[in-house]
């Protein structure tokens, strides 16, 4: 038992073998009980926070029981959270309003406490409109699940591309759950089992749909971030109400990021169309019709990766698993940073989605598998950008490209397509070069060039932009990817419209991948470039024919 004050803080909770402790803000050390029997994992840092209701002279009352057969917490003397050992999960009471807890994992008993303010949320878009369902319904307030009511929201039917609503949070804040109101006419209940909740791009949870529940409660773990985005992806999506509850986030709340999106991808073998980039396409859609699934030709040893290019901290993999047929294929599957194992994924039944804690740095992810084929509906690879990337946006995918000449079906459009496993390739051996060609004047930082492994040809291969050249390619063994930096000393910012790259001579040029990293907030005596002028849009609805592409024409008339 221990007294905490309502304004908030942090605790942790610690049992070892002869031990149990708690331990509260830098007061260390407030509780010590001499115990025995077995490991209890723990010692994790969490915050938290009581509303005012709780407080009696400034201090809420917290107590942690521990018997034989279960544990408990207690505030001001009474239960809200219980767990039975053995058990996978634990049962949040819910006798204090406004406090939410629940298990870290299986493995630990320690536990988040959070001030459960309910956040304003804005500007709400979903993917399609069906039967006047607009957005805006699912932040009316009114949490009535009739759809007569006019307050549910409604998509279009789309079973295989994915349906989603998204809305802005107030401020960037520290989520510790999103509550979903379902719809409960007798028609559509179960359109909501499966849907997804994100939180910036961090993965809280799915929904399991039971029969006549109107209010359905994901927890995300105090993920950080200002968007939250609800997810379908094989029924038409209907939100009777979205309410998020956290806390303002500060600087010293850090938001995770997807880092595998759009970065090349590679895997040893490829079957019924699985191709490798799949994995990082932005999709979750676990049914393999939806084209978004990756599959391996055999059944291994089997591996895929994708190759952030520089080093990053990364946190978790997410792994979103097959879910039309074949899901226990994925059992056993282990994840690495570069040479250093996570995790293995232990299957379990109905379960679609699998976090894997890292917390190493590194540049590759791989994910291996033996005995099975492999398959990978989407892999999220949450971490920190480096500064760089983090205000580096990749405009090769948004220009033209072509080539002196075409080998095969290697055309130039292979190196821009988001997969190690497919290649550009000449088919002269002089005069060689690929080209990219922007709409608009772009600062390049940097190109990276991504070849075949024991390219020896690649040697020697220059990089220009606009004439100007960047550098050359010096090949070295085992490497097949090259970092060609575009400002230096005598070019510190080097703006330009075409990219080439250059083969080397009597040598045919191979690229795999041409990520050409441009940076929009950076100035230069010329000014910003505009890269959102001509660029694809698109908006939640269109009325009274205002197109989404007129707000980038370039023409600033306000009639």
């Amino acid at each position: 038992s221990v007294r905490m004050p309502c304004n908030g803080g942090w605790f942790k909770l610690y049992y070892n073998t002869g031990h149990f402790e708690i331990f509260a803000n830098n007061k260390g050390n407030l509780f010590c009980k001499k115990a025995g029997r077995k490991n209890w994992y723990g010692g994790e840092r969490y915050d938290f926070s009581f509303p005012k209701q709780s407080c009696v002279n400034g201090f809420v009352q917290f107590d942690v029981v521990k018997t034989r057969q279960d544990f408990s917490v207690f505030v001001n003397k009474k239960r809200i959270y219980n767990k039975i050992f053995g058990s996978s999960s634990g049962d949040c009471l819910q006798s204090i309003k406004d406090i939410t807890t629940y298990v870290y994992d299986k493995r630990d008993l320690t536990f988040y406490l959070r001030l459960n303010s309910e956040i304003k949320l804005r500007s709400p878009v979903q993917s399609s409109v069906g039967w006047s369902g607009s957005p805006n319904r699912a932040i009316d307030g009114n949490t009535n699940g009739r759809y007569s009511a006019q307050s549910c929201t409604h998509t279009e039917k789309n079973v295989y591309s994915g349906n989603f609503w998204k809305a802005h949070l107030e401020r960037k804040s520290v989520v510790s759950e999103v509550a979903i109101f379902n719809r409960l006419d007798s028609c559509c209940q179960k359109r909501i089992d499966g849907v997804k909740v994100y939180i910036g791009d961090v993965y809280c949870g799915q929904v399991t749909y039971s029969n006549n529940k109107k209010e359905y409660r994901i927890g995300c773990r105090g993920a950080v971030g200002d968007i939250v985005k609800i997810v379908q992806d094989s029924s038409a999506l209907t939100l009777c109400e979205v309410k998020v509850y956290g806390r303002p986030a500060d600087s010293n709340d850090v938001e995770l990021k997807n880092l595998a999106y759009g970065y090349p991808t590679h895997q040893t073998s490829t079957g019924w169309e699985g191709d490798s980039k799949r994995a990082t396409d932005g999709n979750v859609n676990g049914n393999y019709r939806g084209k978004s699934c990756t599959h391996s030709g055999n059944t291994g040893p089997n591996q895929w990766q994708v190759n952030l290019i520089d080093p990053h901290y990364i946190d978790t993999v997410v792994i979103h698993n097959r879910e039309d047929c074949c899901n226990g294929r994925i059992n056993g599957a282990k994840v690495y940073v570069d040479g250093s194992e996570c995790g293995a994924i232990e299957y379990q039944k109905e379960k679609n989605v699998y976090r894997i804690r890292c917390r190493m740095t590194g540049t590759k992810v791989r994910v291996r598998h033996e005995g099975q084929h492999l398959t990978l509906c989407e892999v999220e690879v949450l971490g920190l950008p480096s500064e760089e990337q983090g205000n580096s946006v990749d405009v090769a995918p948004s220009g033209k490209v072509s080539q002196d000449s075409i080998s095969g079906n290697h055309s130039p459009e292979q190196a821009v397509d988001g997969s190690l496993d497919t290649c550009a390739m000449t088919a002269d051996l002089k005069s060689t070069w690929w080209k990219l060609e922007l709409d608009e004047s772009t600062l390049i930082s940097r190109v990276i060039v991504f070849t075949q492994p024991g390219n020896k040809q690649i040697h020697g291969s220059r990089v220009e932009v606009d004439g100007k050249e960047c550098g050359k390619i010096r090949y070295t063994d085992g490497q097949n990817v090259y970092n060609i930096r575009c400002n230096n000393d005598n070019e510190p910012e080097l703006f330009g419209k075409k990219v080439v790259i250059i083969g080397a001579d009597n040598a045919f040029l191979t690229l795999c991948e041409v990520k050409v990293l441009s940076n929009p907030r950076r100035t230069h005596m010329s000014g910003l470039v505009n890269l959102a002028y001509n660029k694809p849009t698109s908006q939640s609805s269109v009325g009274w024919g205002g197109e989404s592409s007129r707000a980038v024409d370039g023409r600033l008339s306000g009639q």
